[in-house]
């Protein structure tokens, strides 16, 4: 990852040139808007963009990605509550799966070859473009044991800590199976990320695998993005942008494949 428009890490303390934090802002506040837009997650967006734009390598891309995870979920959450679309019930299930599975994957990560964690980034952002790009499809309303949301979240939640991200890409196709609608899909992964993505940053940043300085800058820009985000996708025609953003996150994706072969 040395072929990057702006690199850290080369001054002491690994910290923050001044002359990167005007594109670093930047990159937070959008990334804020546009997933808390779309329902895919800050992760998904900023993990290959700390590697590919920063210069991180993909352990600490993963880690630094995490903590702005669980801030986009945290606040993301607190801006659709009063919407009253969030499943808390089933919300706490997978959670519940999601929580210890994070963290574990926040161990793994550390010991996983970079190339492999880059292509299992990529598989995910396949998954969410494909998404963006034909649509979710909502399944019949249905009833399931709470084991199964357990089982399918402790999945979710160890692949999200594994990259970095907060598992919105797998939570909300799994909500949608069971029945739910789009925008309660959306808001259940959302309320889920706060403790997925807490349990997911807190491996993180006890295993080192987190740029503290970088990560509380993007917290810092992130969080006026979510509530934008958060209001525009009541007010604005999302299909085109959706069908944009799907065909970018196939570019970053085949990047990301072709650094890692």
């Amino acid at each position: 990852m040395r072929a990057a428009p702006f690199i850290y890490g080369r001054i002491p303390l690994g910290g923050v040139s001044p002359a990167y934090l005007v594109p670093l802002i930047t990159l937070a506040l959008s990334i804020g808007i546009i997933a808390s837009m779309l329902g895919i997650g800050g992760g998904l967006l900023m993990v290959p963009g700390l590697m590919i734009l920063f210069g991180f390598d993909p352990v600490m891309a993963a880690g630094t990605g995490a903590v702005t995870t669980m801030a986009v979920g945290i606040f993301t959450s607190i801006s659709q509550k009063k919407y009253g679309d969030t499943d808390y019930r089933l919300g706490m299930a997978v959670a519940a799966g999601a929580v210890p599975a994070a963290f574990v994957g926040s161990y793994l990560c550390g010991i996983t070859p970079e190339s492999g964690i880059m292509l299992l980034l990529a598989a995910l952002m396949f998954m969410a473009s494909w998404g963006l790009l034909k649509g979710r499809v909502e399944g019949e309303k249905r009833s399931f044991p709470l084991y199964y949301y357990i089982i399918l979240g402790a999945v979710a939640g160890l692949l999200a800590g594994m990259v970095g991200i907060g598992g919105g890409v797998l939570f909300v196709p799994i909500l949608m199976f069971t029945g739910m609608k789009a925008h309660e899909a959306t808001a259940t992964s959302s309320f889920i990320i706060i403790f997925s993505g807490t349990a997911s940053a807190t491996g993180h940043i006890l295993f080192g695998h987190v740029n503290l300085l970088a990560a509380l800058v993007i917290v810092l820009a992130i969080i006026p993005g979510t509530y934008i985000g958060v209001k525009l996708a009541r007010d604005v025609e999302e299909k085109k942008m959706k069908r944009a953003f799907g065909i970018f996150l196939i570019l970053v994706a085949l990047r990301l494949v072709w650094r890692a072969l």
